[in-house]
């Protein structure tokens, strides 16, 4: 049987998660969706909003992403409020999981990589079980099954 891998058509989305930052010393708590889009070259890219029906098809057309002149090497452009635009990285597949990389210049250690198991639906979950990406079909946008978790 052949590895499993993302898939490259469509995309991915978190269910709801709580995102904890802070602000001034204060606790700061978001709810946000995370979403993904896989490329055959190796490169994913990213996009955390509050809208569990943001259209993550349209956002990726707009903004002209192509996988393929996009560098994972480079910071990705900040918004006026500071947060990220998108995310972009690297991934590879091995035993199948997907091992994510992203570099940043603003974080500590200057790389971060995670690792995500896909399960036989297509479904990438964490180690933990509480990290979950689900496939959406291109054509359709999905908020079933959103519940809290955190990470």
């Amino acid at each position: 049987m052949a590895e499993l891998k993302p898939k490259t058509t469509g995309y991915y989305r978190t269910d709801i998660r709580e995102i904890i930052s802070y602000e001034e010393g204060e606790r700061q708590a978001e709810e946000v969706y995370i979403y993904y889009s896989f490329a055959d070259n190796g490169i994913w890219i990213s996009k955390t909003v509050g809208e569990p029906d943001f259209d993550f098809g349209r956002f990726l057309k707009s903004n002209r992403f192509d996988p393929g002149s996009m560098d994972p090497e480079e910071d990705e452009p900040l918004l006026d409020d500071g947060a990220l635009e998108y995310q972009c990285g690297r991934f590879e597949v091995e035993g199948g999981m997907v091992i994510f990389t992203w570099k940043h210049s603003a974080l500590e250690t200057k790389e971060l990589t995670w690792r995500l198991r896909i399960t036989d639906s297509g479904e990438m979950v964490g180690d933990d079980a509480d990290y979950l990406l689900k496939y959406v079909e291109e054509s359709r946008k999905s908020n079933a099954g959103a519940k809290r978790s955190s990470r």
